[in-house]
C-alpha cells in the first residue's frame, strides 16, 4: 500500500539511493512513521530500536521521506533517533525540482 505524502523539493547532484539495501522511514501528515508496513510514533520507534535491537540492521543506511507539512523538529528528532541508535548513515529523500 502506497503512503501518500508530498515530498519537499530540492536540488542535489548525487546518486539515487538504493532502497532495497536500506531502511526507508516514511513520515506522513499525521506524523506517523512507517517502516516496512509497520506504523510507529517517535516513542514507539525508540522503544523498538532498543528492545528489538537485534532485529535492526544497523549497517544499512536509513532514508527518511517526510511530507513537506510535517514540522522540521520531527525530522530532527527522527534523524537523531537513528544516529544515536548506531545507524551511521541517515539521509533525507526529497523530490527533484522541475
Amino acid at each position: 500500500q502506497a503512503i501518500q505524502i508530498q515530498l519537499p523539493k530540492g536540488k542535489l547532484k548525487e546518486r539515487v539511493p538504493v532502497y532495497k539495501e536500506s531502511i526507508l522511514a516514511v513520515v506522513n501528515k499525521k506524523k506517523q512513521i512507517v517502516i516496512s508496513d509497520q506504523i510507529y510514533s517517535l516513542k514507539s520507534l525508540a522503544k523498538s530500536l532498543t528492545k528489538n535491537a537485534n532485529e535492526w540492521k544497523r549497517n544499512q543506511p536509513v532514508y527518511v521521506q517526510m511530507d513537506e507539512q510535517v514540522p522540521y523538529g520531527i525530522l530532527m528528532d527522527l534523524m537523531l533517533l537513528f544516529k544515536n541508535a548506531g545507524f551511521p548513515q541517515v539521509g533525507l529523500v526529497f523530490k527533484k525540482e522541475s
